[in-house]
């Protein structure tokens, strides 16, 4: 029996409706399913039925196991529906471009659960998901990476064409002995033991009009989406908070500590001290934000060691490479030569 666990958050539920729609329909007793994580078979019929992360990594584990399925998770993410996962599924399902569908999948994200997150960011003609999961103990945490990558690409698929895939697909655990699914699904350039979870794509999709929207339904899914959102905000830390202001602005603009506390309607005395109640600092998180950017940079786009130091904000190259060696270890060109395939 799963129980619940202690090195997570109280509120890190996940709605797993879907994930007990895909075991029934794969053959497993609900009694089964109500004996692993502890519910009653009302709960088990509930649409909105949430548990912990942690008993949801055990869960489609355990399910995986059971079935002697080891591509469970590709399995489900290819036969799931967008509207399965409520109103992030509506908001997705509805947008009028591809454009849309990566940023809306990107800002409410959030609204079906806070234990996991999907980034969506673009940088000189590709685009690039980043899905960062919850680590589970004892878990490559497999199942719940191929689900949730996988679902993403049938999302696209079925408004672009079923045909389309991304150029590059990494994934954290290790090379699985069969890459068939992998590559059905996600094309032939497949990663493995990479350090993040990504779906990269060419940029040229963005544009693409999306036919079968409902302008009318989004905006009111969206206006349900944005509620939900300003009040799980209420409580959110500051550093959260920060980090995704940072990570929004980076490139773009001058990332100083007044402009992000006036965003958060806050004077930069107050930032600063929050901060330092969270055990952390604007400058540290600034540094993670900009040296992240830095190696995404790298890795995925041709752009010269110049070009990214002047994006990033610095006034000189050298400066760049002392701060990305001090913190990698590296230079930035040798960074660039080890990530390359």
């Amino acid at each position: 029996m799963i129980t619940d666990p202690v090195a997570y958050r109280i509120n890190d539920l996940v709605p797993i409706h879907w994930l007990i729609f895909a075991l029934l329909d794969r053959g497993i007793a609900d009694k089964d399913l109500c004996t692993q994580i502890d519910c009653t078979p009302t709960e088990l019929n509930d649409p909105e039925f949430a548990i912990p992360v942690e008993s949801y990594l055990r869960l489609i584990d355990w399910g995986a196991a059971k079935l002697g399925d080891p591509d469970l998770g590709l399995s489900i993410g290819q036969t799931a529906r967008a509207r399965q996962f409520g109103v992030l599924g509506y908001i997705v399902d509805n947008a009028s471009s591809v454009r849309d569908l990566c940023v809306f999948l990107d800002h409410y994200y959030e609204v079906f659960t806070r234990s996991f997150g999907m980034k969506f960011t673009q940088a000189q003609g590709i685009c690039i998901f980043d899905y960062s999961e919850n680590p589970l103990p004892g878990s490559d945490g497999r199942q719940d990476i191929d689900f949730s990558l996988a679902v993403l690409v049938e999302v696209m698929r079925r408004k672009i064409g079923t045909d389309w895939h991304p150029t590059t697909t990494r994934f954290t655990f290790p090379r699985p002995p069969d890459l068939t699914t992998h590559r059905k699904i996600f094309g032939p350039d497949v990663r493995f033991g990479q350090d993040k979870n990504q779906l990269i794509f060419d940029r040229k999709i963005l544009r693409m009009k999306i036919s079968d929207a409902d302008p009318g339904l989004l905006a009111i899914v969206r206006q349900q989406a944005d509620t939900l959102l300003e009040r799980a905000r209420m409580g959110e830390s500051v550093e959260r908070r920060v980090r995704l202001l940072l990570s929004s602005r980076v490139g773009h603009t001058q990332l100083t500590a007044t402009e992000i506390s006036s965003d958060l309607n806050i004077s930069v005395r107050k930032l600063h001290r929050c901060l330092s109640s969270e055990g952390t600092t604007f400058r540290e998180l600034r540094k993670d934000v900009i040296q992240s950017a830095a190696r995404s940079a790298l890795e995925f786009t041709d752009a010269s060691v110049s070009e990214i130091a002047t994006r990033l904000g610095f006034s000189e190259t050298s400066a760049f490479v002392r701060a990305f060696k001090r913190e990698e270890g590296v230079s930035p060109l040798k960074h660039r030569r080890m990530a390359a395939p």
